[in-house]
């Protein structure tokens, strides 16, 4: 636990837990540091180590919304594209224009999924939490056990 700021806390990774997190990107590289904001429960004080847990369905829809939607958006950018020239008769450049219909769309995405990502900031049901906490007595020699 690094700081904690009225309900939320932020938790430092511990090195030996980043491979297992995978890169989720709820975590913020803070000076070189994987920092990830926490529900604060009642009783945990800053530098006490912390177990954190990211509730499965949060996990699923990230994955969903970061790779596969975007794939999604850029093969139906290709196929409305190839439509529209298809209706309008369209036979120079089709393929170039294809590509260049599901690159606007996968643009359009992106813009959609940052203002979708500021939206679920603001949610509580978005936040980790912090499941188990070492005292702080016996913190010190409890090493790589969650975050910290």
């Amino acid at each position: 636990m690094i700081e904690i700021k009225g309900d939320e806390a932020f938790v430092q990774m511990a090195v030996g837990h980043r491979e297992a997190c995978g890169s989720c990107t709820m975590c913020k590289n803070v000076e070189g540091r994987s920092v990830l904001p926490v529900r604060l429960i009642p009783g945990i004080v800053e530098g006490q180590k912390v177990v954190v847990e990211i509730s499965e369905l949060l996990r699923m829809r990230s994955i969903l919304l970061i790779f596969v939607a975007p794939l999604g958006a850029f093969l139906a950018g290709i196929l409305t594209s190839q439509a529209i020239m298809r209706a309008a008769q369209v036979t120079s450049l089709r393929d170039e224009l294809s590509v260049a219909g599901g690159v606007v769309l996968l643009g359009l995405w992106f813009v959609i999924l940052y203002f979708l990502e500021r939206k679920a900031r603001r949610d509580e049901r978005n936040i980790a939490c912090i499941v188990a906490a070492y005292p702080p007595s016996a913190a010190d020699g409890v090493e790589n056990q969650g975050g910290e």
